[in-house]
């Protein structure tokens, strides 16, 4: 390859891995990578190298893809409850449940092929870890038919890219741990759970201790939601993710460490590979993930080109930590942490030098300029994606950046401090002091700036098209900077103006709408006119807060979406929209009506559909023969042989039945 190709060697191994991994996606055909392969071998005669290495590793891709592919459960696992026993391989706790990633190897004591299954335990007695040996008996639903609502926020994405093929919610009582397997996964928690200590046992206040957890450690099943949401509002959220700012922090605590050996001939090259060592044993005790590895790579790769004299490329180490994680995760090509970890880095290799008005990039006034354009550069190349992931984008994220980027060295450094002191015997409280004054600031800024009105845009929703422009918009003006051309400028211009075209045309809304979920102990019914939502439900009044604040999380685009209100409340009144209303037992959407059944029903009027749930007593049917409705809809929290039996009475009677177990039912107009 010639230049400038030639000082990225690894781009078209990356390029083709990515394409490789791409096309599995859409394909899992045998014939696209024979055909990757037998062009590659082409463009090899013709002298087409870098064709050649692309196609190459685009077979790669598509093969790894291939290999890693997630096993899915037995056939008939979605059908009863069964006892299910594997091991426990990561696990993300909230204060209200523990989500685990568990990999099944038994079921009712006999093995199967092992798959992945994400369980969901509320409040569990006992505290899991990696390794952990599990049986638990429960029903198996499929992760990508889990969501009733559009816009529905749901686990799936993860779940598709942990390999997760089916989904459990055990109750705590439901589940058992039996014993356990060492892994080096275990090993790493055990190491994190004592730094952890460490942490709490230093001196500092409590909030500061889960900060630092959190922003150490990667441990925010503590950090407040709040915390969380005022760091999201203001575009920092980054700083909770372990990334490449941690590992530069603990890289530059550590060189300071062993700067002493730059004063040895023989060894001051040496204190690098002390640092290589340090950064790779933070980022496994911290879990490796993407994005602590693509950091972790790309400062090793530049350490070890100063042991050895040699220069480095940032583009060619960026390359290279994409292959290496893509080689043993294929499917963090499609997670958001892995996306917005290398947009970011490569952003700002592309953008922040030439957004900087100095030219000599190691004057004082360019190094100041950077902690501007540097923010922007990486914010430039995250937009879009945070946009698609998250629906959201912030508007007010260059002041708290400047802010945070000099707040958190130092109270991350003092997190570090602390706990190698802690772990020696010593308390230094001053220290301690001084590390709750700047967590208190770095707090206090963060919730001034979220309170500012309009610091962030919500329900943001961007169509396929208005994506793909844009990124086509970004790739042109990385073209123009570079090459300073008016024909670059002129098209960046003409693909974002095509961009925001296909955003506005994109079809409008409904008007009103009515979901019936498919939650398994009671039934929701969400309605929404206009910009005003709520809930119907058969949940107890005692749980009314509860269900409210999980409906508004789970349903919190699908609301932003919409213009709605935050959160939903629940209305199990009458009420009177111009297009829904709720009379008693009926809810009269347009010129439709639908009968919640229950053993006080008074049917008046003959209904579109008639809704059975637990609380219509033990012998529906009865009711349904004097209401004579078009068609019966069984909610998925009627008893499983209740339902089944009113199914078959509904069959014999050729009445038109639902049973809301694989889809849910809606109203839309």
């Amino acid at each position: 390859m010639k230049a400038p190709l030639s000082y990225v060697p690894a781009l078209p191994a990356a390029l083709g891995m990515m394409a490789g991994i791409i096309l599995f996606g859409l394909s899992p055909s045998w014939f696209i990578p024979f055909i990757a392969l037998i062009v590659a071998l082409t463009s090899f005669m013709f002298h087409r190298q870098w064709v050649a290495f692309v196609l190459l590793f685009t077979t790669l891709g598509w093969i790894l893809s291939f290999v890693s592919r997630p096993a899915p459960p037995p056939g008939d696992s979605f059908l009863r409850k069964n006892t299910w026993s594997g091991v426990v391989e990561d696990i993300r706790a909230t204060p209200a449940a523990v989500r685990l990633n568990v990999k099944i190897y038994d079921r009712d004591s006999l093995h199967i092929t092992p798959f992945h299954c994400g369980v969901l335990i509320p409040n569990p007695p006992v505290k899991f870890e990696p390794g952990d040996w599990i049986n638990f008996r429960g029903k198996l639903s499929d992760p990508a038919e889990s969501t009733d609502l559009p816009d529905e926020n749901s686990y799936n994405p993860k779940y598709f890219t942990d390999g997760i093929t089916a989904h459990a919610n055990v109750a705590p009582d439901d589940i058992e741990i039996c014993g356990y397997r060492q892994s080096l996964r275990r090993t790493a928690t055990r190491l994190q759970s004592e730094l952890r200590d460490l942490i709490y046992r230093s001196p500092v206040n409590s909030q500061t201790a889960w900060f630092l957890a959190a922003t150490l450690l990667g441990d925010d099943s503590v950090l407040a939601p709040d915390v969380r949401q005022q760091f999201r509002t203001i575009g920092a959220a980054h700083y909770l993710a372990l990334s490449g700012f941690h590992i530069g922090i603990i890289a530059m605590l550590a060189s300071i460490a062993f700067f002493p050996l730059k004063l040895s001939l023989r060894y001051g090259r040496m204190r690098h590979l002390f640092v290589i060592v340090l950064i790779w044993l933070y980022a496994f005790v911290c879990g490796m993930s993407p994005s602590l590895v693509r950091a972790a790579v790309l400062i090793s790769i530049f350490l070890l080109a100063k042991i050895f004299q040699r220069q480095s490329s940032p583009y060619n180490s960026l390359c290279v930590a994409a292959i290496l994680i893509l080689a043993f995760s294929p499917r963090q090509l499609f997670a958001p942490g892995f996306q917005m970890s290398f947009a970011a880095v490569l952003a700002i290799l592309v953008f922040a030098p030439r957004f900087n008005p100095f030219n000599n990039t190691g004057s004082r006034a360019y190094r100041l300029a950077s902690f501007v354009t540097v923010p922007l550069a990486a914010m430039l190349g995250t937009c879009l994606i945070t946009m698609v992931h998250f629906h959201r984008f912030p508007l007010l994220f260059l002041i708290p950046n400047l802010v945070l980027a000099v707040l958190l060295p130092l109270l991350l450094s003092s997190g570090v401090i602390m706990i190698i002191t802690t772990a020696v015997g010593l308390r230094l409280s001053v220290l301690g002091t001084f590390t709750d004054v700047i967590y208190n600031s770095v707090a206090g800024f963060c919730q001034v700036m979220s309170e500012i009105s309009g610091a962030e845009l919500t329900g943001i929703f961007l169509p396929t098209g208005t994506v793909i422009a844009a990124v086509i918009a970004l790739l042109l003006l990385a073209f123009a900077l570079s090459y300073r051309k008016r024909n670059y400028f002129i098209l960046t211009v003409a693909a974002l103006l095509i961009s925001w075209l296909v955003f506005l045309l994109q079809p409008a809304l409904p008007d009103a709408e009515l979901y019936i979920t498919r939650q398994p102990l009671r039934t929701d019914i969400i309605i929404r006119q206009g910009d005003s939502a709520f809930v119907v439900t058969t949940a107890p009044e005692q749980n009314y807060t509860a269900v409210a604040a999980n409906l508004s999380r789970r349903y919190a685009d699908f609301l932003a979406r919409r213009s709605c209100t935050d959160s939903l409340t629940i209305n199990n009144s009458d009420f009177s929209l111009p297009t829904v209303r709720r009379r008693g037992d009926y809810i009269i959407f347009g010129n439709r009506t639908l009968l919640i059944a229950s053993s006080q029903t008074d049917a008046t009027i003959r209904p579109n559909y008639l809704l059975v749930t637990r609380q219509s007593g033990s012998e529906p049917f009865s009711l349904i023969r004097a209401v004579n409705p078009d068609t019966v809809i069984i909610a998925r929290d009627t008893p499983q042989l209740r339902a089944s039996r009113l199914l078959d009475s509904c069959n014999h009677h050729s009445i038109p039945a639902i049973y809301l177990t694989d889809h849910p039912f809606s109203l839309v107009r």
